[in-house]
């Protein structure tokens, strides 16, 4: 494999009545929106739970080995918690969960689900919005849910129908999946690549939801403006709540997808930045916060999504 790939398809979802695709997919990109302009929080936590019988038995490592393997670099130990996601109050990054399932469902035996304290979920309850999961990510593990494409209702394209959270999910059976580098900056969609890289089967190695979200969120600048005088350009915005280690500002005359010259070679910590020797045709500022972030893996600087000025 050497392109991430990521699949947001709410095609055969008649659990969500009276909403179309259409309507889903803008629910979705409003909620994915929402999480990159750091509107949309979460703990950088796991919430791991493999409720086959018991805690122990062996048909559930594979949900404790991705836990200990992701949850450690996002965090460390002590924020690797163990129940059930579904039904947690805490917004967790993470939910790493198997269970008894079928296409639609997980935690299917109602005997042994309620032995072990955890609900059914089904794809018709999620549509309801009352038991909503306060979760990002999800990496689960149950019969039938791989099957993505073969059955109505599946569970892994349902949790990504939810209005507030779900941004994006994946299966196990036994694959360790390699998201160790997004405790770095690193994408989904990197650690989908590698996962199947290292040998895992392309036909099992599939992920839904945006390849290109990241774990760790920096709020943007906001009411970013600019004035120009001449080759003088005075640019102001309003603080970023994550901004403590100040912004940068970047600057093109060729469009804001073409070459970026960066104007600040450390980050600034005022809210408003002077280009003494502004091009005199129509120029692209960006203005990102900078934030360190420090993880079980080591620390860097995170930038935010851009705060666009376009200027005449």
């Amino acid at each position: 494999m050497e392109l991430a790939v990521g699949r947001i398809d709410f095609v055969r979802l008649p659990a969500f009545a009276g909403q179309t695709e259409v309507s889903l997919l803008r629910r979705y990109f409003q909620k994915n929106h929402r999480y990159r302009q750091g509107q949309l929080r979460f703990d950088q936590t796991a919430t791991v739970g493999a409720f086959f019988s018991s805690p122990f038995n062996p048909v559930g490592r594979a949900i404790h080995r991705n836990g200990l393997w992701t949850g450690t670099r996002l965090a460390g130990l002590a924020d690797i918690a163990h129940g059930d996601a579904f039904a947690s109050p805490r917004a967790s990054l993470w939910a790493m969960q198997g269970g008894y399932g079928a296409a639609d469902t997980i935690h299917n035996n109602r005997q042994d689900a309620a032995a072990q304290g955890v609900e059914v979920v089904m794809s018709s309850t999620l549509a309801t919005n009352v038991h909503e999961p306060r979760v990002a990510f999800y990496l689960l593990k149950a019969s039938y849910l791989g099957e993505w494409n073969f059955y109505r209702d599946n569970l892994l394209r349902a949790l990504l129908a939810t209005p507030n959270y779900g941004l994006a999910s994946c299966w196990t059976m036994d694959t360790t999946w390699r998201f160790e580098t997004l405790a770095a900056g690193d994408t989904l969609g990197s650690g989908l690549v590698r996962t199947a890289r290292g040998g895992a089967s392309t036909r099992t190695t599939f992920l839904m939801g945006d390849p290109t979200l990241r774990a760790q969120v920096t709020a943007p600048p906001t009411e970013a403006r600019g004035s120009r005088q001449g080759t003088r350009v005075e640019l102001r915005w309003s603080a970023s709540p994550d901004a403590a280690n100040g912004y940068v500002v970047f600057r093109s005359a060729a469009g804001a997808n073409r070459r970026q010259d960066l104007l600040t070679p450390a980050p600034i910590t005022d809210l408003a930045f002077t280009d003494v020797d502004a091009p005199r045709a129509r120029t692209v500022y960006q203005i990102c916060a900078a934030q360190l972030v420090v993880t079980g893996t080591g620390a860097f600087t995170n930038l935010s999504q851009t705060a666009f000025v376009i200027l005449d």
